[in-house]
């Protein structure tokens, strides 16, 4: 079930991008990318720690769900092909928002990607062409929002030692839900939320995982490759 809602979801961000691409790239300039880093490296690399938000949850549900899976070189497979295709696609949305909206107007929207699709279009006949990406928009979004369900389920069950994480995924929807609904309801607050803790909450998260399950691979490798060939 996860596999079809997960190829549900590639399909609609692929096409969201494709469509986009083709609707924008008449209004791109690339002399609006100009000058690189005029703020200085540090302050540019500091500045993208918005953007980089994007691909901090989904880095953190990859490491939850690919154990799961049986066969290890298709996951191995599978998740290289994933970050590498992913990885192109989140670069490539800010290079189009500034070199379709220019940089001060991008910078003038906390979603310059909703204005960037406003402005796309593609021949003379297709009306409101942003409805269009915005239903592929919804798909994928409702892909991650299962996704992070299950992950949450996955997480309690282990955190409370439970032998199968379906008794708990309704309370951990229920808990979800009525806060990311109390959450948006002002949205000042969502704003805020977005702008400040959220930032920190998933960049720390992403590259504190990463250094965990860096630092316990060096450290107990020995002992995961002999239990591995006991297995075997």
């Amino acid at each position: 079930m996860v596999a079809r809602m997960a190829l549900i979801g590639v399909f609609s961000i692929i096409a969201l991008n494709i469509l986009l691409m083709l609707g924008s790239l008449s209004n791109f300039d690339i002399r609006e990318l100009q000058p690189v880093f005029q703020s200085g490296f540090k302050e540019t690399v500091w500045a993208s720690r918005h953007h980089n938000t994007d691909y901090a949850m989904a880095a953190m549900m990859i490491c939850m769900i690919l154990p799961l899976v049986r066969d290890k070189e298709t996951w191995i497979k599978s998740s290289t092909a994933g970050i590498f295709y992913g990885g192109i696609i989140i670069v490539m949305w800010p290079i189009l928002e500034t070199g379709v909206l220019t940089a001060d107007v991008a910078a003038q929207y906390i979603v310059s990607c909703m204005q960037m699709a406003r402005s796309a279009e593609i021949g003379l006949f297709i009306h409101r062409y942003e409805m269009i990406m915005i239903a592929f928009f919804a798909l994928s979004i409702l892909t991650q929002i299962i996704m992070a369900f299950l992950c949450s389920s996955i997480a309690v069950q282990k955190l409370l030692g439970l032998k199968d994480y379906r008794p708990v995924i309704i309370p951990v929807g229920l808990i979800l839900s009525g806060s990311c609904y109390w959450l948006v309801k002002d949205h000042h607050r969502a704003m805020h939320f977005i702008e400040g803790p959220w930032v920190y909450l998933s960049i720390g998260t992403v590259v504190g995982l990463i250094g965990i399950l860096w630092i316990s691979g060096l450290v107990f490798r020995k002992k995961w490759k002999a239990n591995y060939e006991v297995k075997q």
